[in-house]
């Protein structure tokens, strides 16, 4: 099976049709890992759920909403 590769925005991107997605038992949403490896690029379903790992990192939420007193003192 042949497609074009188009650009998007600053990246690039490819249509996968829906059964190929299926035959690889990737559904939207997934997470996939690019590997690139000697002229080929292989998709790979991961088997890493990002929202977890993200959930494990002990890091204080990102304040955006600071007081100009707190802003001065930065």
């Amino acid at each position: 099976m042949q497609t074009k590769i188009k650009q998007w925005g600053n990246s690039y991107g490819v249509r996968i049709p829906r059964s190929v997605l299926k035959t690889a038992n990737i559904s939207e949403n997934d997470i996939i890992e690019l590997v690139p490896e000697n002229g080929v690029i292989a998709l790979r379903k991961s088997n890493i759920d990002i929202d977890a790992a993200f959930n494990r990192l002990d890091i204080e939420p990102f304040k955006v909403d600071y007081t100009r007193e707190e802003l001065h003192e930065r």
